[in-house]
């Protein structure tokens, strides 16, 4: 091991002491405990917001207090850039990801190749469990990556469903826009097609091919 490489990891374990000190001495805002099940929990997000605000500037440090900070006591990871914004992992399962950017209030829902073996009962519960979060965070945006979907939907089994249960919990929480990314090779509307919420939503869907087309829309001002 090259002399370069230790004092590399001694400065990493410098940081990292001085990120632990500070979380001892500085960072219990308002009361809001030192360690949390889930970097969903509220007291979590409110340490965030406020290290957020009591830090500033100094953007590097922040982000490694924040990303020690959640990996060390919760089930989940962030990682944040101030400067560009913060998104954090609020769930993790075989069948999904849930990520947020809280200051874009855009849920991203990503699923995975293990979905091709998921029932209908788990294809609802995963949706349940992301309106859920939807709600809790009053998100405004969400976008649900449909890239490794590979579910088959049974029309019949589903119905009405969405409709019925899902779609009054994302008008209660106030969204606005609602992204997919489909599948390399399917089909998406052309951009100049107009963006209309559907009978009972309301929120605008539109489908898009790449991550970057739909959160470009999502955060626009269109």
């Amino acid at each position: 091991m090259g002399r370069a490489h230790l004092r590399g990891r001694l400065r990493h374990r410098r940081h990292l002491d001085l990120a632990a000190k500070a979380l001892r001495r500085n960072l219990s805002f308002d009361g809001i405990p030192m360690a949390f099940t889930s970097v969903s929990d509220p007291a979590a997000q409110g340490f965030v917001a406020n290290l957020r605000r009591s830090v500033g500037a100094r953007c590097s440090l922040v982000i490694l207090y924040v990303s020690i900070f959640l990996r060390d006591n919760t089930v989940a990871s962030t990682v944040c850039s101030f400067r560009e914004g913060c998104t954090m992992e609020v769930s993790r399962r075989p069948f999904y990801v849930f990520d947020l950017d809280q200051g874009a209030s855009l849920l991203s829902f990503l699923w995975t190749e293990k979905s091709s073996a998921m029932t209908v009962d788990d294809y609802k519960d995963s949706i349940r469990e992301f309106a859920r979060q939807v709600l809790a965070y009053r998100t405004r945006r969400v976008l649900v990556d449909l890239r490794k979907f590979r579910y088959v939907v049974d029309a019949g089994a589903v119905g009405s469903w969405w409709a019925d249960e899902i779609v009054p919990v994302y008008n209660q929480a106030g969204l606005e826009k609602f992204a997919f990314v489909l599948p390399e090779g399917e089909p998406v509307a052309p951009d100049e097609a107009p963006a209309e919420p559907e009978s009972g939503e309301k929120f605008v869907t539109r489908q898009f091919s790449s991550e970057q087309a739909a959160k470009s829309w999502l955060t626009g001002g269109s």
